[in-house]
């Protein structure tokens, strides 16, 4: 090896290594908040009530009889995706910001994407029963049957009525929680969201995915049959 490359080599290795010390302040710098998006019920309502609700869309070709969901509805999503079921009429979502340092944050929007739409299929529909009061959370809703889709109910009551987004702090020690509904009564939706911040004076996008894939929501316009889990048995829900 000549002295040249050996200086050049090690001339490389320092650049490398201070673009790599770089990295974490870059991404510090591009994106403050910590995002986690939630879509398991189990731990969109984990210390509330016993009684929230779930229903879903199954494909045709399950043979109903033979199916056996858990006892419990919290449950029921991951049970019905495993069998190629989406959501029917809602989806949940829960998303919790943090950061290592404090932030003001403005909430100054929620923009749905739908990369696709299409009539809801002859699926079956199934629902879990259940009693009690309602649970009806702060939040905000993607309503997917108006166009275009609108976001509204920001931290609203039980009747969703419209009201400003929120503005909060966040420190290093605390963090915020935002509840997103997506609703179709209507159609096959498939969708993702963009949540728009000002964080500290500086715009910044937060994209609200499943993984890499979309959320899917459906409405139940194509039902043929319905049916609710009663007694460990499936029961006609027109019944």
């Amino acid at each position: 090896m000549t002295i040249l490359t050996a200086v050049g080599l090690l001339v490389a290795g320092a650049v490398i290594a201070e673009l790599v010390r770089r990295v974490p302040r870059w991404r510090a710098a591009r994106c403050p908040l910590f995002v986690h998006v939630e879509t398991d019920p189990t731990a969109i309502w984990i210390g509330h009530p016993p009684w929230i609700g779930a229903s879903f869309l199954l494909p045709p070709d399950r043979d109903m009889m033979e199916l056996s969901p858990p006892s419990n509805c919290l449950e029921w999503r991951r049970w019905a995706r495993a069998l190629g079921g989406v959501d029917e009429g809602q989806t949940d979502i829960l998303v919790t910001l943090s950061a290592k340092e404090d932030l003001t944050v403005v909430v100054s929007g929620l923009r749905a994407v739908v990369s696709s739409r299409r009539a809801a299929p002859a699926w079956h529909h199934v629902s879990c029963a259940v009693g009690g009061a309602a649970i009806v959370p702060r939040r905000v809703e993607l309503h997917f049957d108006e166009f275009p889709e609108t976001a509204n109910c920001w931290y609203g009551p039980g009747d969703c009525e419209p009201i400003d987004p929120p503005v909060f702090s966040i420190s290093g020690s605390e963090a915020e929680v935002l509840h997103i509904r997506g609703v179709s009564g209507r159609d096959w939706v498939e969708w993702t969201a963009d949540l728009l911040l000002v964080v500290n004076g500086r715009r910044v996008t937060v994209p609200i995915r499943e993984g890499r894939r979309p959320f899917v929501t459906s409405g139940a316009s194509g039902v043929v049959e319905s049916h609710i889990w009663q007694g460990n048995q499936w029961v006609p829900e027109d019944s």
